[in-house]
């Protein structure tokens, strides 16, 4: 499997499609639950492996669920739970994505701060059962934010953490992902439609990587 994951705003059928055909791994970011659930199996189904997500903030804790859950139940490889998710939600899609086999993301995201050493250890370490990946990201305003969150690697075993800095800054953490440890790293598909401040385009984090093998 490519360790390079593409991300997409998964807004437009036909886009959803061509990326993943194009691409071995791809995350559908359904934050806005433009596509119906026939639209997304469709989709799941014409890709390799597939991640999918639904972030806070544009529809309810209750629609998010469902939009998981019905991934789950439909085929994607892994699904991402957010940290702050209603527990009784999480529980729910937990026992659902096991019971199909489903790989389970952890994620907590910080959009503002890189909370210190400690504080991030321990908010990973929370996150670390029921789950087969646990997602770190957080928005990196000075390099001492760096400090803070590539150590994190060192606390898990290989494979079981993914560590990234959000904004300019913290570019240099999605290169350096898979040499810590990290199962995937992520990127857009293209310049100018990144998911995530700072994030790199797919094409320049493969050269990057064929680089320093």
């Amino acid at each position: 499997m490519d360790k390079i994951c593409v991300s997409i705003f998964a807004n437009d059928f036909d886009f959803c499609i061509e990326i993943v055909k194009k691409y071995e791994f791809v995350e559908l970011r359904l934050d806005e639950r433009k596509l119906s659930n026939t639209q997304i199996s469709e989709i799941i189904k014409a890709g390799k492996s597939i991640i999918t997500t639904c972030r806070r903030g544009y529809i309810s804790d209750e629609e998010r669920f469902d939009t998981l859950h019905a991934a789950v139940n439909l085929g994607t490889e892994y699904i991402d739970i957010e940290h702050d998710f209603e527990p009784a939600y999480k529980n729910k899609l937990v026992d659902s994505a096991k019971a199909n086999e489903c790989r389970i993301i952890n994620s907590y995201h910080n959009f503002d701060v890189t909370p210190e050493y400690q504080e991030l250890a321990q908010i990973a370490k929370s996150l670390e059962n029921d789950c087969d990946i646990i997602k770190i990201a957080c928005k990196v305003n000075s390099r001492d934010d760096l400090i803070n969150l590539l150590p994190l690697y060192k606390e898990f075993e290989l494979g079981k953490l993914i560590s990234l800095g959000i904004g300019n800054l913290g570019k240099i953490s999605r290169v350096a992902a898979l040499i810590l440890g990290a199962p995937f790293t992520y990127a857009s598909s293209d310049k100018g439609i990144e998911t995530s401040e700072g994030q790199l385009d797919y094409i320049t984090l493969k050269q990057i990587y064929e680089r320093i093998k």
